[in-house]
């Protein structure tokens, strides 16, 4: 075999050896996921959010007369934009095959499979790209990928792309060591990558991005200044090729939106876990990053030179992630998240410790300097390499995930039967509701009048409840329904009333469900309440369903469906 295959064949080794470990290891980390891809692994409003916009996406391409960023299926019979949703588009479009071929549960399972196994692959990649150590990149990509902070973005398949971050790293390096044109594109529409994923994760590495092309353009390496500056000019304009066609279209919802000061968006690592393993210590398991982790960076920090841009990469994200102030008794520091909640785009990112992912991603790499210089001092032992990615996957395993069969459907006759027209899902006043709407909305594929966005139009939702229909549903459950409520209504185009009884089955029979596994011992009942949130006015859901019923009958005549889960009136025809 002559020299330069042999050389094609070392390079080509890594990749393929990684991306079957991972493979494997994301199934170990994730099941019964791979194995039942039917079931529902969280209720979440953003979930349903979530097999709602993959829905969307996959009509849009199937129809090519449905617009991208408008949908007449949600806040009907006003309709709404849908600039501000995150799309993510290089997961929901690569998607839309799976999507039509199997729904968008599946779809959205198995992108969220992937985004485990990616996650590792990629930070294996960069980390072996930066300390040159196979066994020491396996175990931070463990690190990186299966750390809780990713489990708790289940829910978001944008947020849980945290992939193409060190993607993004992989590709500025490359161009960072060889410079050009051609590589500076190529990092460039990189980054643009990141943003199309999770437009949180775009705006970080944007971040990361300025003060990487800043120190570029400072350092003396003997290139004409004329040459750097056009290089990174290159690498800023195959960012903007990717982004521009999504910028152009969603920057005004963004641009000029007030985002108030305070409050649980704006309060930094905030997710707290008391009784952290047992112990009296209290910690944000969104922060949790290992104490193997942790560990390994602190001997990975005694290279110095080798990984002092991995430290400031670690100390500037993690104060980022403290939000906008920290206080010590009654003192009161302000932090730098404070001035980029002034930024137009930036402020974007409502919850800061977000930022917390990039802290991850500089501690992984900064183990696998700690576990290389030890593995140098034994000389890469088979059992020490199998320890040291031992370690971080007994500390992160989250045992079996919990998986429940979908809600029921209500009884909503599916577009085609009946009469034509849309659906109210009521009551109107409980948070989760809004979500289910969504789901159910993907089975009858009726349009609805209401929905989840993370950022509604504010101008929208006031049209709504100017709606002579609407308008009746949304005062106190005392109120007295019209008694031309059936005209109103079907002058709305809305011909089925549903009254939810209960939540959706999946958010309802969760809470005796257990996990096992050293991560139960950590974080599984916290894992559990996020990926399965609770109503906390169940019987209050449960007594203003009983009257909606009664006054709905009188103004509709009977139900025309009942089960456990919803009653469904049909407005009557004139």
């Amino acid at each position: 075999m002559s020299g330069w295959s042999q050389k094609i064949l070392r390079r080509a080794s890594f990749p393929l050896l990684s991306a079957l470990f991972f493979g494997l290891v994301t199934v170990a980390m994730t099941w019964p996921m791979a194995a039942a891809l039917g079931d529902h692994y969280t209720s979440r409003q953003d979930f349903y959010l979530n097999l709602w916009i993959l829905d969307h996406v996959a009509e849009v391409v199937s129809d090519g007369r449905i617009d991208f960023y408008r949908s007449e299926m949600i806040y009907h019979p006003v309709g709404t934009g849908l600039e501000s949703l995150p799309m993510s588009l290089v997961q929901t479009l690569p998607a839309v095959p799976l999507t039509l071929a199997f729904g968008p549960l599946v779809a959205f399972n198995l992108l969220v499979l992937i985004s485990f196994w990616f996650a590792g692959f990629a930070a294996s990649l960069w980390i072996r790209s930066l300390c040159g150590d196979s066994v020491a990149a396996l175990m931070g990509g463990v690190m990186f990928s299966f750390a809780p902070y990713h489990y708790l973005y289940i829910p978001q398949i944008g947020m849980a792309a945290i992939g193409f971050l060190p993607l993004f790293f992989l590709a500025d390096l490359w161009y960072s060591r060889q410079g050009g044109c051609a590589r500076g594109l190529l990092a460039g529409g990189a980054l643009g990558l990141v943003g199309l994923g999770a437009w949180y994760y775009g705006i970080i590495a944007g971040l990361a991005a300025v003060v990487l092309s800043v120190v570029r353009l400072a350092r003396k390496d003997g290139l004409p200044t004329r040459d750097r500056v056009l290089s990174e000019a290159c690498y800023w304009l195959g960012c903007l090729v990717v982004l521009a066609p999504v910028v152009l279209r969603i920057l005004p919802a963004y641009v000029g939106q007030a985002h108030a000061e305070g409050g649980a968006e704006r309060v930094g690592m905030g997710l707290i876990m008391e009784s952290f393993k047992g112990t009296p210590v209290t910690v944000a398991l969104w922060s949790f990053c290992g104490i193997a982790t942790l560990a390994l960076a602190a001997v990975g920090c005694l290279s110095k030179r080798r990984v002092a841009g991995l430290m400031a990469l670690v100390v500037g994200f993690f104060v980022l992630s403290l939000g906008m102030r920290v206080s010590f008794g009654e003192l009161s520091i302000p932090l730098p998240y404070a001035v980029l909640t002034n930024l137009p785009v930036v402020s974007a990112i409502r919850f800061p410790d977000r930022f917390f992912v990039m802290v991850l991603l500089g501690l992984a790499a900064l183990a696998a300097f700690g576990a290389q210089r030890l593995l140098v001092r034994v000389e890469h032992k088979p059992w020490i390499c199998a320890l040291l990615i031992a370690l971080p996957l007994a500390e992160f395993w989250p045992g079996t995930l919990q998986g429940v069969s979908a809600p029921a459907d209500v009884p909503v006759p599916a577009a085609g039967e009946g009469h034509a027209g849309a659906v109210v899902h009521l009551p109107l006043t409980y948070k989760h509701l809004d979500g289910e709407t969504l789901y159910h909305q993907t089975r009858h594929e009726r349009a609805v009048a209401g929905g989840y966005l993370t950022r509604p139009d504010p101008g929208v939702v006031a049209r709504l409840m100017r709606d002579p229909a609407l308008g009746a549903f949304a005062g106190r459950p005392a109120d007295i329904l019209p008694v031309d409520l059936a005209q109103r209504l079907r002058d709305s185009g809305i011909a089925f009333v549903c009254v939810h009884r209960r939540p959706a089955v999946a958010g309802a029979e969760v809470e005796d469900a257990s996990m096992l596994g050293p991560f139960s011992l950590s974080g599984g009942s916290f894992l559990r309440q996020r990926l399965f949130p609770v109503y906390g006015q169940l019987r209050a859901m449960r007594e203003a369903a009983r009257r909606l019923e009664a006054r709905l009958t009188e103004r509709l005549g009977e139900p025309s469906a009942v089960t456990d889960q919803a009653a469904v009136y049909e407005v009557p025809l004139p």
